[in-house]
C-alpha cells in the first residue's frame, strides 16, 4: 500500500511540474466545416443558363459556432439576404427568413458525415409542422468535377415526402470549407461555377 501511495505522489508531482514548467499542451483540431464562414466570401452557382451569385454578408461567431448570412446579388449589384446558415462542427443547418420561429430547421449537413448515416427533418411555420418531410442519407465521398474545379465531396442523397408519399428526390455534394458544389433536383442540375474566398480576418464581426 505504501508503494502505491509513493507511486501516485510521484506521478502527480511530475504532472504538476510539467504543467508549471510550460510544457506544451496538445491543441485540439479545428472543427470540419462544410460551409465558408468568412465575410466577403463569394461564389456563383449555375442552373441551366441562369447564374446566381452569392456572398457572405455577415457572420456572428460564438464558441466555434457561426451564424452566417448569405446574400444573393441582384441585377443592380445590391445584395439581399437570401438565407441564414448555422455552421459548426455539428454540420450546416438552414434558417429561412420566411419561417417565423427563428430557429434553424433544415439539416442540410449533419456532421460528422459517414457513409450510411441518415437523418430527417420537417419544417414549422406559424408554430405548425407542415406535412412535408425530408430524409437525407450519406452515400460516401466522391470526386466531383464542376466548372469551379475538381473537389473531393461527400454525396448526400435526399427524398422529399408530402402526406407520406414520395414527392421528389435529389442529391447534394458538399466539400469542406466550400460547401455545396453540385446539386441534382429532379431534372434540374446546379453546379459551382466559381468560388472566391475572403481574407481570414473577416471571419466574424
Amino acid at each position: 500500500m505504501k508503494t502505491s501511495k509513493v507511486f501516485l505522489a510521484t506521478t502527480l508531482y511530475i504532472s504538476l511540474t510539467a504543467t508549471l514548467s510550460g510544457a506544451p499542451v496538445p491543441k485540439s483540431k479545428p472543427p470540419v466545416l462544410y460551409h465558408p464562414v468568412i465575410v466577403g466570401t463569394k461564389w456563383v452557382m449555375k442552373s441551366g443558363n441562369t447564374e446566381s451569385p452569392y456572398v457572405i454578408s455577415r457572420v456572428t461567431e460564438k464558441n466555434g459556432k457561426y451564424i452566417v448570412d448569405v446574400g444573393l446579388g441582384g441585377d443592380s449589384g445590391a445584395v439581399y439576404t437570401h438565407v441564414t446558415e448555422h455552421v459548426s462542427g455539428d454540420g450546416v443547418y438552414r434558417e429561412f427568413k420566411e419561417y417565423d420561429d427563428g430557429k434553424p430547421q433544415i439539416a442540410l449537413v449533419k456532421a460528422p458525415l459517414k457513409a450510411g448515416d441518415s437523418w430527417e427533418y420537417t419544417i414549422k411555420t406559424g408554430g405548425v409542422v407542415v406535412k412535408d418531410k425530408w430524409v437525407r442519407t450519406v452515400a460516401g465521398e466522391e470526386t466531383v468535377k464542376v466548372p469551379a474545379g475538381e473537389f473531393q465531396a461527400m454525396r448526400i442523397d435526399w427524398l422529399h415526402y408530402v402526406d407520406g408519399k414520395e414527392a421528389g428526390s435529389g442529391t447534394d455534394w458538399y466539400t469542406v470549407d466550400v460547401g455545396l458544389v453540385k446539386r441534382v433536383n429532379g431534372d434540374d442540375v446546379s453546379v459551382l461555377v466559381s468560388f472566391t474566398p475572403a481574407e481570414p480576418d473577416k471571419k466574424s464581426k
